[in-house]
């Protein structure tokens, strides 16, 4: 049995990997450093003394409550395993009894399982079909009518895709953004696709929230994903443990480190330059995609 488990390694090796879903988690060179030199369990853990986001050495703080923030356009960040676990985490922390979500027809089957796992209910905002699939920002309107008729009150959250990873779909999300403040309903935005491929602020675009994934997206080890969390949020969605003070309850107590959160680190220089470039790698893809 024990056979099968030795010397495990990964196929076609060989091969290149032209994905563009794909291709935002190749490691950078500085990445791979940091995962030999942080691979063991324990490597970040020795550091800390009862809050990952407060590790001073290695420069952990920094990165999450400077960097990170600057990046998404948010006032507040943690890491988490993933960009479904900060939606989740935000549900959760959200979640009022026969509570519902909106959230657009292309959304990723996370947001929808991360919903029932919160114990919300959702509705969705329907697509074109084909062949764009597209998402209208003006039927979120729609939808709001809608519970509003059938619950007498608003959606508790809204979430929208950006972009989707079937179709590429780039909504107008400052226009869904705009929809949301007039019902007063927070927006959560899927950045997982966005967050460390193309420039995106939450700020800008007026969402409350904003989750990204380390492992498709940043050139990171994974599983590992951040959440932004504009203000107003912070003490809902970063609660601390009646138990532990240190420890926030959304995040278990902590959630990704050792070689993710290093990784992490180390591509994030790279990272940040590579955003700049969206437009160029798009036409990239899109010849390439044409050749073929």
């Amino acid at each position: 049995m024990l056979q099968k488990f030795r010397g495990v390694k990964r196929g076609a090796l060989d091969m290149v990997n032209i994905d563009p879903l794909q291709t935002g988690g190749k490691l950078t060179p500085e990445a791979k450093d940091a995962l030999l030199q942080w691979g063991d369990g324990y490597s970040v853990c020795d550091f800390c003394r009862g809050a990952l986001d407060e590790i001073k050495t290695p420069p952990i703080y920094d990165f999450i409550h400077e960097a990170l923030p600057e990046f998404l356009g948010v006032e507040h960040v943690r890491i988490t395993n993933g960009a479904r676990e900060g939606m989740f985490a935000v549900m959760h922390a959200l979640a009022q009894k026969d509570g519902l979500i909106v959230l657009d027809g292309n959304a990723h089957y996370s947001s929808l399982i991360a919903a029932e796992r919160a114990g919300l209910d959702v509705k969705t905002v329907p697509n074109s079909d084909h062949p764009d699939y597209r998402i209208n920002p003006d039927d979120y309107t729609k939808a709001f009518e809608e519970v509003k008729k059938d619950t007498g009150k608003p959606p508790m959250l809204a979430l929208l895709t950006y972009p989707d990873g079937n179709y590429g779909n780039i909504v107008d999300a400052k226009r869904v953004s705009k929809i949301c403040q007039e019902y007063n309903v927070p927006l959560l935005l899927n950045g997982a696709y966005a967050v460390g491929r193309m420039l995106i602020s939450a700020k800008d675009i007026g969402a409350d929230f904003i989750v990204g994934s380390g492992h498709k997206s940043m050139a990171s080890s994974g599983p590992i994903g951040v959440l932004g969390v504009r203000d107003g949020y912070k003490d809902v969605i970063f609660r601390k443990s009646e138990r532990f003070e240190e420890k926030e309850v959304e995040m278990l107590g902590c959630t990704a480190r050792g070689a993710t959160i290093m990784t992490m680190m180390a591509s994030f220089p790279s990272v940040v330059e590579r955003v700049k470039r969206w437009d160029e790698e798009v036409r990239k893809a899109q010849w390439f995609s044409s050749q073929l």
